[in-house]
């Protein structure tokens, strides 16, 4: 284990980089709060409206609560084993469930993508089922086995912090099965635009703004996650202490973003999909895979209710 002035140091970057994190968070909601109000506020509730909300909002407020990881907000007063062990894993299931936010609206889009196929959705949501499954799995096995315990890091400021002191292998791992589907959406939508030729034959407008955002993405997603849980699993605790509320606050981010940008290329208030469940989407089949102008055009306006 590091030495306590080790932990110390990240123990304070830990509540900076939070701070810093929860201010970037209201920062961009501040200066986008304009689009929002313009493109979701004034559009009618659909799964995507009730996603941008979950995303933005509830990836601020899991982050406040959050607070620092591992102590929450609780710094000066000793915390006990059982208090330790309940903020790991509140902790653990924040990044998971905002993840699935995200995960949702890449599904969205690259669904549109492809013509709105149903059988195609089916596939890809059997697909993120399992994914999420075993995730969720992964994460449950590993806190049911993590050790972590108050540890004193200064007498003389009397700093405690709760510090994992056994950390299973297995939770090395747990950012593979996340990586690999969003890994597999960032392909489909490589396909689709290769299959396009990557030029002025490009389908629309709106297929532009699929690939571009969905490859700033996946990029963005894959680098934070495995950053964050390599540094977590190997006990880089300074690098860790850093990356741990970012990843947090860039979950919420991309899921706003990847909503909210295509409303600004659509031009107009809109609704994606009916919210409640995925039966009442509108559904149509394609007879060919082949993506056109006016594919596309009636995909991502079937998508849109103005």
């Amino acid at each position: 284990m590091p030495s306590n002035v080790t932990l110390l140091t990240a123990s304070q970057t830990n509540a900076y980089s939070t701070v810093a994190a929860v201010a970037w968070m209201i920062w961009d909601i501040v200066t986008s709060l304009d689009d929002e109000i313009e493109y979701i506020w004034k559009s009618s509730w659909s799964l995507c409206k009730f996603l941008y909300f979950y995303s933005r909002y509830i990836g601020l407020a899991s982050l406040i609560t959050m607070g620092v990881p591992w102590n929450g907000w609780l710094l000066r007063d000793p915390p006990t084993s059982h208090y330790c062990h309940s903020m790991s894993i509140y902790q653990a299931a924040v990044p998971m469930f905002i993840t699935l936010g995200v995960d949702l609206v890449l599904i969205l889009r690259v669904y549109a993508l492809y013509g709105c196929r149903r059988k195609f959705l089916f596939c890809i949501l059997g697909f993120y089922a399992a994914e999420f499954i075993s995730q969720l799995f992964v994460t449950i096995f590993g806190e049911v086995r993590i050790r972590i315990d108050p540890v004193l890091l200064s007498s003389d400021t009397q700093t405690y912090a709760c510090i994992p002191r056994e950390i299973p292998a297995v939770m090395s791992g747990n950012w593979i099965p996340a990586t690999v589907f969003q890994t597999v959406l960032f392909g489909l939508t490589f396909y689709k635009s290769f299959q396009n030729a990557f030029d002025k034959r490009f389908p629309t407008r709106y297929g532009k703004v699929l690939f571009i955002d969905g490859t700033w993405a996946f990029a963005v997603l894959a680098i934070t996650s495995i950053a964050c849980n390599v540094t977590w699993s190997l006990w880089h605790g300074l690098v860790f202490a850093a990356m741990y509320p970012w990843n947090v606050a860039v979950l919420s981010f991309v899921a706003a973003h990847l909503n909210l940008n295509l409303r600004k290329v659509y031009g107009k208030p809109a609704s994606i999909i009916e919210l409640t469940t995925l039966t009442d989407m509108k559904f149509h089949e394609r007879e060919t895979q082949e993506l056109s102008d006016s594919t596309i055009e009636r995909a991502t306006s079937s998508l849109f209710r103005e």
